[in-house]
């Protein structure tokens, strides 16, 4: 089965390289998920733990890898369909240049918005420095003003390295290394890839893979997967990074990277023959295009909280989940299919709309693609709909701040000042 699968990663590759010969969202999600095959490619996964048990290898199932080749022929099959049917541009060309007082008036409305933010949260923790607090402190208080924080940060970062603004770049870079320090990896994950997509958008892949801004983007990926979570325990627990960093051995940095994690989900559920109906999955889905759907009852996490107390219950550790475990627990091999048909015209979709866009929705839909790309292999369908709703809610956030910055400036030139050296008219 693995020759099966390299088979079908080789096929989709060759068939990009000919379609789809530039940077663009197509080439995001191929390369997530070529990189969350690793272990189906490899032969080897990475069973979960239970109590002091030390981490191990194990082999890969035939009917694990399997599942992978179907997603393969699903995403390969939603290309093949676009480009059969003309529904896919190929000349990614798009050029944003908006007016320079209009991006300043960009990044000081995300700055308000970060601003407000960072005094919830400082008042919800009772302190400035509230993103020292551990991973289980911040979790007792962050909420929506968390949420917005650090997307609001992801857009200033992606938009001031896109424009070379040199003052932006310095402010959003540092608050993006504060986001690392809040205990996150995932949004700094996207926004780099998504800044990576940007700056080389409609480049030829064989010219832009090889480029030093490429290298650097993939050493910078490597550095936020591998040295992120050593970093801030070491700046929260006083622990010297050095003394972290030598303790690690290679199965501990291998435990940093998910996709072996991921993958051994994959193992079990299907090993189990785990069901999960289509009718949940529908409705949570859907239930993301609500603004809090958790008002309405709603929840993102229905087929994790199956695994963790149905197949993972004696795990000591929180999981994440598997995008094509959760399609083989809804349809078996045709959920697969499905769920590769989904992910690839998901991709496509964005792409399309990355090169129609017109103005700042250009960053939007990036990250949007990026997240999908980067983050869809690790979570079911819900999950990955739950995280762009809040990068879409704080773009248009950020634009109506700017829109009434902008009504406030055209106010005041409206008002009619008078010069008070000039004498006053003589009344008649």
């Amino acid at each position: 089965m693995i020759f099966l699968l390299w088979a079908t990663v080789i096929a989709t590759a060759l068939f990009l390289l000919v379609r789809y010969p530039t940077i663009s969202a197509v080439w995001v999600g191929f390369v997530g998920l070529l990189a969350y095959s690793i272990p189906a490619l490899l032969g080897i996964t990475r069973p979960v733990l239970t109590g002091q048990m030390s981490a191990y290898y194990a082999p890969t199932s035939d009917a694990a890898t399997l599942v992978m080749a179907i997603a393969w022929v699903g995403f390969a099959a939603a290309l093949f369909v676009a480009d059969a049917s003309g529904s896919t541009q190929r000349t990614p060309t798009y050029h944003a240049l908006p007016h320079p007082i209009y991006l300043n008036r960009f990044f000081l409305a995300a700055i308000l918005v970060l601003v407000i933010c960072y005094v919830s949260l400082a008042y919800k923790s009772v302190q400035l420095a509230w993103f020292l607090d551990t991973r289980v402190e911040l979790s007792s208080y962050i909420g929506i003003d968390w949420l917005i924080w650090k997307w609001s940060i992801a857009f200033g970062f992606l938009i001031a390295w896109y424009f070379q603004i040199i003052w932006a770049q310095a402010v959003f870079s540092v608050l993006f290394f504060v986001i690392i320090i809040g205990a996150d990896r995932t949004t700094p994950v996207i926004t780099l890839v998504a800044t990576a997509m940007a700056i080389k958008w409609g480049q030829p892949i064989s010219k832009a893979a090889f480029s030093w801004m490429s290298l650097f983007a993939i050493s910078a990926v490597l550095a936020v997967i591998f040295y992120a979570k050593p970093f801030y325990v070491s700046l929260k627990t006083g622990q010297a990074l050095s003394d972290m960093l030598a303790s690690r051995d290679a199965m501990s940095m291998q435990a940093a990277f998910e996709a072996f994690g991921t993958h051994e989900l994959l193992e079990k559920v299907v090993n189990l023959n785990v069901s999960y109906t289509l009718g949940s999955t529908m409705r949570d889905s859907l239930a993301q295009f609500l603004l809090v759907p958790s008002y309405f009852g709603f929840g993102s996490g229905g087929f994790n909280q199956l695994l963790q107390e149905q197949v993972f219950s004696q795990a000591t550790y929180g999981l994440a989940s598997n995008f094509w475990a959760h399609w083989w627990a809804v349809g078996g091999p045709f959920g697969v299919l499905a769920g590769g048909f989904i992910y690839g015209g998901s991709i496509l979709l964005l792409n399309n709309w990355i090169i129609r866009s017109k103005g700042m929705a250009f960053f939007l839909f990036l990250l949007a693609a990026a997240t999908i790309g980067v983050y869809a292999h690790r979570n079911s369908p819900e999950n990955v709909l739950a995280l762009i709703r809040p990068i879409i809610v704080v773009f248009f956030t950020i634009q109506a701040v700017a829109y009434v910055m902008t009504l406030q400036l055209r106010s005041r030139r409206m008002i009619p000042v008078r010069d008070s050296r000039s004498p006053m008219p003589r009344r008649r």
